[in-house]
């Protein structure tokens, strides 16, 4: 068994988001210290691994809580309306219209409240596969095969596909 064959199972799905999680605040990080000559590269790797992040818990996690007891349906109805708060603020970040301060602080309140609204989902997925409402292991597996094809995507055009303006079944971008 490879060492990423060994991270795969060992982790759950709520430890996989935590670690993305983690990974993501590292970029933060990064993109704080960045040079003038890096900010722009460092924000675009940011950017990309939020819309990552967001899209998994929007398209495997939301889904898979509502279907539990324990999460209360407006909970997930405030992280749906939190994802669109925090991609319309991050599309002010790429369009790159801000000087620097501006942008660090747009950035910091993005930080904080991406992280707030994922240790919240990443709490009630936990707390759903307690109970055995969330099958674990399968939503971890689902989780992982998400990452590899955007993995691949990324590696072939630098972008995740949107699904919005490149529905499955037609041709791609």
């Amino acid at each position: 068994m490879t060492g990423r064959q060994a991270w795969r199972e060992s982790s759950t799905a709520a430890q996989r988001l935590a670690e993305l999680r983690s990974a993501t605040e590292l970029l933060f990080d990064d993109f704080a210290a960045a040079s003038a000559q890096r900010r722009a590269a460092s924000l675009r790797r940011l950017l990309l691994a939020l819309e990552l992040r967001w899209k998994l818990e929007e398209e495997l996690v939301i889904p898979a809580l509502r279907g539990t007891d324990g999460e209360p349906p407006e909970t997930l109805g405030a992280a749906d309306r939190e994802s669109g708060l925090l991609r319309e603020l991050a599309a002010v970040a790429k369009a790159g219209l801000l000087p620097p301060a501006p942008l660090h602080t747009l950035m910091a309140a993005i930080e904080g409240f991406a992280a707030l609204r994922s240790e919240r989902i990443e709490r009630a997925l936990a707390r759903a596969q307690l109970s055995s409402g969330v099958g674990a292991l399968a939503l971890r597996r689902e989780i992982d095969a998400l990452l590899e094809r955007w993995h691949g995507e990324v590696l072939a055009s630098g972008d995740i596909e949107d699904e919005e303006l490149d529905p499955v079944g037609l041709p791609p971008r």
